[in-house]
């Protein structure tokens, strides 16, 4: 399983992502993965998120530990809360 790179969040928990145009402070929610130090980071389209993961082939499963977000409030939370109720 190799997903190292930048990922964009399309989608949390069946539900599209709608980025809020209008707020200066949104963007595209991502995550980040470092395969080789085993590192997370991105944007929950609001705030900041980092952390570090492990993956199991086997049972295809991936493993977010030790997260930690940023606190900034944003116009729209909505995004933010659909991100993270997903991870």
């Amino acid at each position: 399983m190799c997903f190292n790179g930048e990922w964009t969040i399309v989608e949390a928990n069946g539900q599209a992502i709608a980025v809020d145009t209008t707020d200066e402070a949104a963007s595209t929610p991502t995550l980040e993965f470092n395969v080789a130090e085993k590192l997370v980071s991105g944007s929950t389209g609001c705030n900041n998120i980092t952390g570090s993961f492990s993956c199991c082939a086997e049972s295809k499963s991936l493993d977010l530990s030790s997260i930690g977000v940023t606190k900034r409030m944003c116009k729209d939370m909505n995004t933010e809360s659909q991100v993270l109720l997903a991870l």
